[in-house]
């Protein structure tokens, strides 16, 4: 896959935070609970999302920022620092998470810590997938 691909890809998936976003906010205006809550993340998705697609619509324009863009996520020092930055986070999240659902045990709020629990599962659940998925492509 060429790196123009990638970008096409990452504007798409641009367009898809920012409707989530709108969505957020959609559900905040219908429900009218929490609104506050949905209105502030759903504001938050959509500006994220708005500001990916323009940054990359702007690199695809410009063939002479893309080849530098390219050059640099595939520099191998860059590399090696995203993926010991990722697993550091990856490590944290799990740390924290679990004293969090302890925390939230200890102190009776069973369905919160159920909530984070089943977070953290996802989540590790995600990372087996994208690890498999991975492997077999290399």
């Amino acid at each position: 896959m060429n790196f123009k691909s990638k970008i096409k890809i990452r504007i798409a998936a641009g367009i898809f935070l920012a409707a989530i976003g709108i969505a957020i906010i959609a559900i905040g205006n219908v429900t009218q609970s929490d609104a506050e809550l949905l209105h502030s993340f759903g504001a938050v998705y959509a500006v994220m999302g708005i500001m990916r697609v323009i940054s990359y619509a702007r690199l695809i324009r410009d063939e002479g920022a893309m080849r530098q863009r390219e050059i640099a996520e595939n520099d191998e020092r860059t590399v090696y620092i995203t993926m010991k930055a990722c697993t550091l986070a990856f490590s944290i999240y799990g740390v924290v998470a679990s004293a969090v659902i302890t925390a939230l045990f200890l102190i009776g709020k069973t369905s919160e810590a159920s909530v984070v629990a089943y977070c953290i599962l996802g989540f590790m659940l995600i990372y087996l997938l994208c690890r498999t998925i991975i492997a077999k492509k290399s």
